[in-house]
């Protein structure tokens, strides 16, 4: 996991787990502070190349947020949300849109679940404002490359399998160089 600064900053959770070579379920676990609610997931249109979209984005709102949703369900103008991108996540059955749940055991958490021989989760957290700009997010074929645009700031993801099985991560931002 990172942070990844600049005018638009984001974390950047990148899970390699894999048990051994057989399918297995697995849960991308986030906790959560208690006041915390699910306010929407948004999916890719099948009919778009999925290939190049997220996974699914989950927009989270504080529970005094809620407050403010209009007959829409959309949220005030700045009003405080966090985007869970899920970038990209391997499935048995190639159905990456696993279910999502918000579990309220002893720590409320966010889980997303894939069965898997390695679900290769890689997540972007984004806080950002009701009204604000979200990035746009586009992955190549390969799932090696990875792009996050934002007005005035686009970010290159290069990803490459390295020792042990772990992801190594390049990040270059256009006009700024390598990260």
């Amino acid at each position: 996991a990172g942070l990844v600064r600049g005018r638009y900053p984001y974390a950047l959770v990148v899970d390699d787990i894999q048990k051994d070579d057989a399918v297995h379920h697995y849960d991308w676990i986030l906790a959560l502070a208690n006041d915390v609610e699910l306010l929407r997931i948004d999916r890719p249109n099948p009919r778009a190349d999925a290939a190049k979209q997220p996974v699914m984005d989950i927009h989270l709102i504080g529970r005094r947020g809620l407050a403010t949703l209009d007959d829409r369900g959309n949220p005030a103008k700045g009003e405080p949300l966090l985007l869970v991108r899920v970038l990209r996540m391997t499935t048995r059955d190639g159905d990456a849109r696993g279910p999502v749940t918000l579990a309220y055991d002893t720590v409320r958490r966010l889980v997303i679940s894939a069965d898997a021989v390695a679900p290769r989760f890689i997540v972007l957290l984004y806080p950002y404002r009701a009204g604000d700009p979200l990035p746009r997010s586009l992955i190549d074929a390969k799932q090696d490359v990875m792009t996050i645009d934002f007005p005035a700031q686009r970010d290159e993801l290069r990803l490459a399998p390295g020792a042990q099985g772990k992801t190594n991560i390049v990040i270059r931002r256009e006009d700024a160089g390598e990260m």
